[in-house]
């Protein structure tokens, strides 16, 4: 993935132009691990799949089956070599959400340290 950087807290990092690009894309999952009341209440990235953070160790363990997640999540369970760019509000969950699932030996996770607070200021009136 492009425009990743070295993110001293957590692993990798990346930004609105990757994120935008990556909701597009089939080879790359976005996981939003916000809860689902506030989606509903402050809005959501298109495309992205919520998997709330008390979720996420569970979800993408070997606990839950592809099928299982696909039930739940209405996505694919990504591979442990599948490109997975985590956000929430304002980068702090999702940072999270990336070392728990590096530490489940995801590696290619990277965190979208803005958020949807950065989203937000992105496409304002668009």
């Amino acid at each position: 993935m492009a425009n990743l950087q070295a993110s001293p807290n957590f692993g990798p990092k990346c930004d609105f132009e990757v994120v935008r690009e990556a909701v597009r894309d089939p080879r790359i999952i976005v996981i939003d691990v916000r809860e689902p009341n506030e989606l509903i209440e402050a809005g959501k990235i298109e495309g992205t799949v919520n998997v709330p953070l008390g979720e996420v160790q569970v979800a993408l363990g070997p606990e839950v089956s592809k099928e299982e997640f696909r039930k739940r999540y209405s996505a694919h369970k990504p591979d442990k070599e599948f490109p997975i760019i985590f956000t929430c509000r304002s980068g702090r969950r999702s940072g999270i959400a990336q070392k728990t699932a590096f530490d489940l030996g995801y590696t290619r996770v990277s965190n979208y340290t803005g958020g949807w607070l950065d989203w937000e200021k992105h496409t304002q009136g668009r």
